[in-house]
């Protein structure tokens, strides 16, 4: 804690003390902050006389020490100004003592007051603190989120100039061949000299124009680069393997100037230099293609190795993100020009092993100085690892595809498995901070997914998406991480994604038999996964955060939503209606077993699917069947009653009321609008359902001639039968109301009961040859009657339904 000396008093040394939370002064004998009303727990420490003067000998060193800090500050601030940087950290101020009144007589002890840090042990009077560890420093400008020091402070006309020159002289090199200026030894002496002199002129204006001196620095290395390379790569003036040890030393000499000048600008220079190299000298041209027998295709990808093993060694010690990515971009864009300058050339396994030394180069270029020195990685340190395995991932299917198709989900398997070992590593090195082993991982995960459907095919894809994901789902809870649920999330939509987009539409496509065929696997996985996902949300519900409350409804929707569509392509006809009919009731059942409300909004909507699915494809079931010889449509053999197309109506109309039930049976714990709207919106379907298939039922038996009538007659019979079907049906219900004194049933039976008389006096009059008019009214007729009946003998209740609109639930007749 920082403390100020406020002056001697009574022999006392009296210590300001600041506040913990917001940092401002307070007097030492205050218990709590005049600020912000912090508590200010300061203990007091008598120290003895001997001590006395040595503090106050410490307090003047002190003063001395921020006046010397002050000025060092200064300073420093001037040399950024222009452009100078320095790579040691900047030293922390430290708690300062100001001494105000004279020293206290002998024999008297000073409080000091201590402060306990938070967490931590409680400090001594005018404790130090203590370094944060023995790793070399990381320079200040390293630890910001975006590097500046190639946009600030830096002499750009020194660093573009330096850049023009190499690129120049590596025109000049080439001009010199074609016109054989000069011979090949005195080319390549020239190039050595020039980067000697840059190099040389670089250290030795070191200390009086730093900035300068970098470029010089950088540029030397880049002329280094492009000599070398030219002496062995094209002219032939020494072998392959000393040249490539030569561009390990100047790789070597490049890192340690970098290091040494504390400079990225040097870095980048050296790069950019190394990488434009062979495009000027012409190495990706026909320019120099008979000079060296050895040829520079397999020479070029050597080179760039070098280099790049250059960047991984400058990278372990410093983490300048640019300079790295510039250096991934370089080789990717080198080596995607050199194969398509020398594809004819050059063999797979040379094209293919390069690529992966490359990859294996930067994937350790991204991550070792993280893991070597516990750093956090940021955004672009993250970007560039995926950026690598993308890179790789891309570029090797293009090259093996062709060849090795059916391999290709094990190569991929094999890089999962290398980011999974990444993962692992980074972990136990970086416990604390594993940001970089989340990422291996989630690379890892990527390429197992992608894996799948590469290696496999058909419908077993989904099934292995499906697997993964809940595998994934059950691990981010053992494992409490929840970067997993994230990715088994992921995995879960790109397996949904593929069911209904692609397995769903080839198996409607499909000539199927039914619940025996290679995509009912792919159902059954999704369906019994997804409800697994949703009991391993509720069951580790503890180790979920707020906004994943949704996650259990959502997979219950999705899980029935899959069985849904699942029916319709395993089961024919009839069978779908009583698949989605158990599949309602059963939802509505375990709704109020497992007090899961969601699970009653899917039966509504299964409930809805099946109600419209009777009224518009299972009414002509019976009716017609398709005959493929003859093309065209006859009709089927008909048994009123006892027929396929009534055994779906009365499965769906038992759903119904099945649902209707429960919900007034249990009606304890359900909203207002359960009770009234849903339940009266149940019992509604299920009779305009079961009024539908027995007017079918009717006219079907009148169609398929169980009834001995023809022509018109049929007409009249129809009608007739309908009118008499519709009346008896209202008058049923209209005697239920009645009895049980429930008045929306009263209601209805009212309302449908009107229908019939309307047509027998608007139409049926008309209509209806003599005899048929007749039976129609006298039928009609009688059922009013009774009606008229019913009327007078249960009148109270008649009245109560007439007046009172309150009237609620079922009651016994009490007259």
């Amino acid at each position: 804690m920082e403390s100020m000396v406020s002056g001697w008093a009574s022999g006392k040394l009296e210590l300001d003390m600041n506040c913990p939370n917001c940092e401002k002064p307070n007097e030492q004998s205050n218990s709590f902050c005049i600020y912000c009303g912090a508590p200010l727990n300061a203990e007091v420490t008598e120290l003895p006389e001997a001590q006395i003067g040595e503090l106050v000998s410490l307090i003047d060193l002190n003063d001395q020490v921020q006046v010397l800090r002050q000025q060092l500050s200064s300073v420093q601030n001037a040399l950024e100004r222009h452009g100078i940087t320095s790579g040691t950290v900047p030293i922390e101020s430290s708690p300062r003592l100001r001494r105000q009144h004279p020293a206290p007589e002998p024999g008297r002890t000073v409080p000091v007051p201590t402060f306990a840090a938070p967490g931590g042990p409680p400090a001594g009077p005018l404790a130090r603190d203590a370094p944060d560890s023995d790793e070399p420093r990381e320079p200040l400008r390293d630890r910001l989120p975006i590097d500046w020091e190639l946009i600030l402070g830096g002499n750009w006309l020194a660093r573009i100039g330096i850049l023009a020159v190499v690129v120049g002289m590596g025109f000049f090199l080439k001009l010199a061949f074609d016109n054989n200026w000069i011979g090949e030894t005195g080319r390549v002496a020239l190039g050595i000299a020039t980067g000697l002199a840059f190099l040389g002129a670089g250290e030795r204006w070191r200390a009086r124009y730093p900035v300068y001196s970098q470029a010089l620095v950088g540029g030397g290395v880049a002329l280094t680069y492009l000599t070398i390379f030219a002496a062995y790569a094209i002219f032939g003036l020494i072998p392959m393997y000393p040249g490539v040890g030569l561009l390990a030393l100047v790789s070597v000499a490049s890192a340690t100037l970098a290091i040494r000048h504390e400079s990225m600008a040097l870095a980048v220079i050296g790069i950019l230099g190394a990488f434009i190299a062979p495009f000027v000298a012409g190495s990706l041209t026909d320019s120099y293609g008979q000079v060296n027998d050895i040829g520079p295709s397999f020479q070029l990808m050597a080179y760039i190795i070098v280099v790049d093993v250059s960047v991984l060694a400058l990278s372990t010690f410093r983490n300048w993100r640019w300079f790295t990515t510039l250096a991934l971009i370089g080789s990717l864009f080198t080596f995607g020009s050199w194969y398509l300058r020398y594809e004819g050339e050059i063999s797979l396994l040379t094209a293919q092993g390069s690529l992966t030394i490359m990859f294996l180069i930067f994937a350790a270029a991204t991550t070792m100085f993280h893991m070597i020195w516990r750093r956090t990685p940021h955004a672009l340190d993250l970007t560039l690892m995926a950026l690598n395995a993308t890179a790789f991932f891309g570029i090797s299917y293009a090259l093996l595809w062709e060849d090795f198709r059916s391999w290709m989900g094990g190569f991929t398997i094999l890089l999962a498995l290398f980011y999974g070992g990444m993962a692992y590593l980074a972990l136990i090195r970086t416990r604390e901070q594993a940001h970089i082993s989340f990422m291996a991982l989630g690379i890892a995960l990527i390429m197992l997914t992608v894996a799948v459907p590469v290696q496999l095919g058909g419908p077993w894809i989904s099934v292995a998406w499906a697997a993964e994901a809940v595998v994934l789902l059950w691990l981010s809870y053992q494992l409490r991480m929840w970067q997993l649920r994230v990715y088994s999330g992921g995995v879960f939509i790109v397996f949904l994604i593929w069911l209904f987009a692609v397995d769903t539409v080839a198996a409607l496509e499909a000539d199927l038999t039914p619940l025996t065929n290679e995509y009912l696997p792919v159902y059954l996985v999704g369906i019994a996964t997804t409800f697994m996902g949703a009991y391993l949300v509720r069951r580790y519900k503890s180790q979920s955060f707020e906004r994943e409350a949704p996650l259990f409804p959502a997979l219950l929707v999705i899980g029935n939503a899959i069985l849904a569509v699942a029916v319709p392509i395993q089961v024919d006809e009839v069978w779908i209606a009583v698949a989605w009919s158990v599949q309602a009731f059963a939802l509505m059942s375990l709704s109020f077993r497992l007090k899961v409300v969601e699970m009653r909004w899917i039966s509504m909507g299964v409930l809805a699917i099946l109600f419209v699915r009777l009224l518009i494809f299972d009414t002509s079931i019976n009716f017609t069947m398709w005959d493929a010889e003859s093309g065209t449509w006859v009709s089927r053999r008909f048994t009123l009653f006892l027929n396929y197309r009534m055994l779906a109506f009365a499965s769906g109309i038992a759903a119904f009321y099945g649902a209707a039930f429960m919900l007034h049976r249990l009606r304890g714990g359900l909203q207002s609008w359960e009770k009234k709207e849903l339940f009266i919106a149940l019992l509604v379907a299920a009779n305009v359902l079961t009024l539908w298939i027995l007017s079918a039922e009717v006219i079907a038996a009148v169609d398929s001639q169980i009834i001995d009538v023809s022509g018109r007659t049929a007409e009249h019979v129809t009608s007739l039968s309908l009118s008499l079907l519709w009346a008896v049906y209202a008058s049923l219900i209209l005697v239920a109301g009645i009895v049980w004194r429930w008045r929306h049933v009263r209601l209805a039976g009212l309302g449908l009961l009107a229908i019939p008389v309307l047509k027998l006096f608007l139409v049926d009059s008309f209509a209806l040859e003599q005899g048929y008019r007749v039976a129609a009214f006298l039928s009609l007729g009688g059922i009013l009657l009774a009606g008229g009946f019913l009327y007078q003998r249960f009148s109270g209740a008649i009245r109560e339904f007439l007046f009172e609109h309150n009237e609620s639930g079922l009651h016994t007749n009490t007259n």
